[in-house]
């Protein structure tokens, strides 16, 4: 009985539900966290069960630098009929990115090594268009795509041989740059560590998708932070949330949310204690869309500017 949630508890969860976003489909505007970052920690999680068939957002330029690039994370399912394409032509000359990911140190699928890229899928066309490189050594998974536009680039550093002291690292782009056609990796034992250049555009977009599906909750450690964990402000089956830091003030306050079920008295909990990092308000300095993530000055600050809100 202890679980039966009060009536305002019963009101917030209403509310939550009806701001989830319906259908297999995923929009970087939701209610919760409504940025796609430019990382694997900040990426838009396509979570839930059933086929993903679209992805849509919008980026920006100026001095957000992380809303240049978006990313999503899809488990590919069929990696002989993926595709990413640009739905249209959008209104910027846009560029696709595949990612695999590996975990790090905890369990986190927080390392993205690069896969394949693309600029234009046809001469002069503006619009890009990814597959499955064939023959890989990799198969179906949780998978990165990122959209930005021309002129921005992702890096890592690579230590030049008989070197590792301090200042020794360079940053080198992680794919070639021809404009036409597939992009292969130039670095793949090094992962994602920046994005920077010069965006050339900015607007809306919609990623088509084939061979992809949305990633099952729970399909990693179930911890809190964990990015398949369901949001801190929406009742989940599974315990504990997305969210590290809301996630252990809740937990604090109510363990049963990270033993066995994050329910809608745990989405009230988090409303009620979590007010820096959830969709209502933001206390972080330089959080101003309210995503709790603090985005750097420039795309050059590199990905270590930014990070969650504390």
């Amino acid at each position: 009985m202890r679980r039966t949630p009060p009536i305002l508890a019963i009101a917030v969860a209403a509310t939550l539900a009806g701001l989830a976003v319906g259908g297999p489909d995923v929009d970087e505007s939701t209610s919760v966290r409504p940025d796609a970052g430019s990382t694997t920690k900040t990426a838009k999680v396509a979570k839930g069960n059933g086929t993903v068939s679209s992805a849509r957002g919008a980026t920006s330029v100026g001095v957000l630098a992380g809303d240049s690039v978006d990313m999503f994370l899809v488990q590919i399912a069929n990696t002989t009929t993926f595709s990413a394409t640009i739905a249209t032509p959008a209104s910027f000359d846009t560029q696709l990115f595949l990612f695999r990911l590996t975990p790090d140190s905890t369990g986190q699928l927080a390392n993205a090594f690069a896969m394949v890229a693309n600029d234009d899928a046809l001469a002069n066309s503006g619009w890009s268009r990814i597959t499955f490189p064939s023959p890989s050594n990799f198969g179906p998974g949780t998978y990165a795509i990122a959209v930005a536009p021309r002129g921005v680039r992702p890096f890592s550093y690579s230590i030049p041989s008989g070197t590792g002291g301090p200042g020794t690292r360079t940053p080198t782009q992680m794919f070639t740059t021809n404009l036409v056609g597939a992009q292969t990796p130039v670095v793949t034992t090094a992962p994602l560590r920046t994005w920077d250049g010069a965006p050339t555009g900015a607007g809306p977009y919609v990623i088509q998708f084939t061979g992809c599906t949305l990633i099952p909750l729970g399909n990693g450690p179930d911890r809190c932070g964990d990015v398949f964990s369901g949001s801190c402000f929406e009742a989940h089956t599974l315990p504990a949330c997305d969210d590290e830091q809301c996630c252990r003030i809740v937990c604090s306050i109510d363990p049963y949310c990270c033993t066995t079920s994050w329910d809608a008295n745990c989405a009230n909990v988090a409303q009620q204690n979590c007010p820096s990092c959830g969709p209502a308000q933001s206390a972080c300095p330089g959080d101003v869309n309210g995503d709790g993530v603090v985005k750097g000055a420039g795309l050059g600050g590199g990905l270590n500017a930014r990070g969650q809100c504390n």
